[in-house]
């Protein structure tokens, strides 16, 4: 049985949400999980543990983590965040308005942060998560994150609007899948690079982005 004291979760989920700027409750399911998958990790060199969509992943080969952003949003099922095998470990943290119990003052179907520090991804998701209330309010979302430490990315979903800081590297989710719905000769077209770092993306100002969400939505 894990000792949650001896791993100091409370002081961990504490230090990460005022680093976040939120209540220490905002990242202690994050902080959880990486306290459960580090014990773990002296039994197998690949851990994933998964906590109510807060994630921590420590894997010696590159993943790709699909995104959820509800059964009715245009981007489920559609697109994922291609990990390399030196990005971990490292925690995958999700806050939504539309899905779960969880409490959040905003609307966003799915805000996901990218941390080697689960307890702060968890944290630094509800913060950007309570100011999307439209998808207006992504630009200022995303300018939030190069200010909270050891965040490396950020997507942000919100009905049929997406946005994107960071570093990541995004393959079509189903792009190794027989049974795609899409047809097999247009996977290509759904391979993203979010590149360089401290870059963000909106599809309003992005043309580029623009063409990808035009084919994710068959505009």
């Amino acid at each position: 049985m894990i000792s949650f004291t001896r791993i100091r979760v409370i002081p961990k989920a504490s230090a990460a949400a005022a680093l976040a700027g939120v209540g220490p409750m905002a990242a202690v399911a994050g902080a959880v999980a990486e306290a459960v998958g580090t014990s773990r990790q002296r039994f197998s060199d690949s851990v994933i543990v998964e906590n109510g969509g807060d994630c921590y992943l420590n894997l010696r080969e590159e993943t790709s983590v699909g995104i959820f952003a509800g059964p009715h949003s245009p981007f489920t099922g559609k697109i994922a965040l291609k990990l390399g095998p030196h990005r971990f470990p490292l925690g995958v943290c999700t806050s939504s308005a539309t899905l779960g119990p969880s409490l959040s003052f905003g609307n966003a179907d799915a805000v996901i942060v990218l941390s080697p520090n689960t307890a702060l991804a968890d944290a630094a998701a509800t913060r950007p998560g309570n100011m999307v209330k439209t998808a207006s309010d992504i630009d200022q979302a995303l300018a939030l994150a190069p200010s909270i430490p050891s965040v490396e990315a950020v997507l942000i979903a919100i009905k049929d609007k997406i946005g994107i800081w960071g570093n990541v590297e995004g393959p079509r989710a189903d792009s190794h899948s027989e049974d795609s719905g899409l047809a097999k000769n247009k996977r290509r077209d759904y391979v993203v690079d979010f590149n360089p770092p401290g870059v963000s993306f909106r599809e309003h100002d992005s043309p580029w982005l623009n063409a990808y969400a035009e084919r994710i939505l068959g505009r």
